[in-house]
């Protein structure tokens, strides 16, 4: 018979003689129990998915997802400190899942680091892991552009200048 977990059978143990077995039979034993559960006592694996460690976001960034897979499902927490998942009072979105996920606003010139940890429904908490990331400084354009204007300045006269020129072209950097 194949037994379910966390089940609860009853079993009763009847005997009977052989001359008369439907007539002469005597409850031996009566007896019950719960079938085990498998115990769980391993922590969930955690990768943080993105942003990748150490990236540089783009300086027009202005938010950013922590994404998180785990191998059971599972809640995970983060902080802004490294700490166990028992002090970490954040909790990511995706609860109960292998998918979770945090939306960070982030600005221009900014160095960011997330720890994570998640735990499964058996209560067995994970080490936490950090991520490093940060956003570009942006740094505006103050060149003048380059090149030849090729100005020509024509002869003055009492009531008119003559002016000509080249236009520049823009230069994109790479």
């Amino acid at each position: 018979m194949l037994l379910q977990q966390e089940t609860t059978r009853y079993y009763q143990l009847v005997a009977c003689d052989a001359v008369t077995p439907t007539q002469n039979c005597t409850t031996a034993i009566t007896a019950s129990g719960t079938t085990a559960g498998e115990v769980d006592n391993t922590a969930p694996t955690v990768t943080i998915t993105a942003p990748a460690q150490n990236e540089v976001l783009p300086s027009n960034t202005t938010s950013t997802t922590l994404t998180v897979s785990t191998n059971e499902p599972a809640t995970c927490k983060w902080s802004t400190t490294n700490t166990t998942y028992g002090n970490m009072t954040n909790t990511m979105s995706g609860s109960g899942s292998t998918s979770h996920s945090l939306a960070i606003t982030v600005a221009s010139g900014t160095s960011y680091t997330r720890y994570v940890a998640c735990s499964d429904s058996s209560n067995n908490a994970s080490t936490t892991q950090g991520r490093d990331f940060s956003v570009a400084t942006f740094v505006p354009d103050t060149s003048a552009p380059t090149g030849s204007l090729g100005v020509t300045v024509g002869s003055p006269t009492a009531t008119s200048l003559t002016i000509s020129w080249n236009a520049l072209q823009m230069q994109h950097l790479q």
